[in-house]
């Protein structure tokens, strides 16, 4: 019964840790600006694990459509410019992985990359192991309405958008509050367990000065009965 109570907390325990960990997990904000001074949209992502990460202060740009549009070949560079601006291409998510599409994003000159889903799915870091470690330049992912919102927002539209990607993460009241919820759980999840093992071994002990020892079983008399 001990073994158990501790099996269940210890599961109960890590799943809650899971969970804290996403929410307080960093994630990014990718922010539509108009004017260099109105926001107009503003769009959740997750920041991907490789590439540089997003400076505090953000980083921004224009935003141009990969062609091809999943950039799981060799994309068009970005408009040229005077100033030289930054650009982010957005890409479709599918037909290869991840670090493939950011680095033929960043072989084509763009300084970003937003890779948005192409299925109704949750936000989740993008990964790579082939190229992750040729990735220089940030890029985050954000969902299928996300993206599909973002065309709306290209370069090539009159009003002249500007994106930025800026790091987000809860606010430190948030924080506390999660810490403290998590304490209370480890509490209640390990005090039982403790008790329960400790009680487990105390009947143990119990059982074995009950019974008798083999050298005591052996001087027992044997009485056998006849049919």
């Amino acid at each position: 019964m001990a073994l158990v109570t501790f099996t269940w907390a210890v599961h109960v325990l890590y799943s809650c840790l899971l969970f804290v960990l996403v929410l307080v997990s960093v994630s990014a904000d990718v922010i539509v600006i108009i004017d260099n001074k109105t926001v107009v949209e503003e769009f959740a992502s997750m920041p991907s694990t490789f590439g540089y990460p997003i400076p505090q202060d953000g980083i921004s740009g224009y935003l141009a459509i990969a062609s091809p549009i999943t950039a799981c070949t060799s994309i068009k560079s970005p408009p040229n410019v005077s100033g030289d601006p930054n650009f982010f291409a957005l890409i479709q998510r599918g037909s290869c992985d991840f670090d493939l599409k950011v680095l033929e994003a960043q072989t084509a000159g763009f300084k970003g990359a937003i890779v948005y889903d192409d299925i109704n799915e949750g936000l989740f870091p993008m990964t790579g192991k082939t190229y992750a470690q040729d990735v220089l330049i940030q890029s985050v992912f954000v969902a299928e309405t996300s993206g599909l919102s973002l065309m709306n927002f290209v370069y090539d539209t009159p009003d002249r958008f500007t994106i930025t990607l800026v790091p987000n993460s809860l606010p430190l009241p948030y924080l506390i509050y999660f810490y403290t919820f998590l304490s209370v759980i480890i509490l209640c999840l390990l005090l039982p367990a403790i008790f329960g093992i400790a009680k487990f071994i105390r009947d143990r002990r119990r059982l074995r000065r009950i019974r008798l020892s083999k050298d005591h079983l052996k001087k027992l008399p044997i009485i056998k009965f006849k049919k």
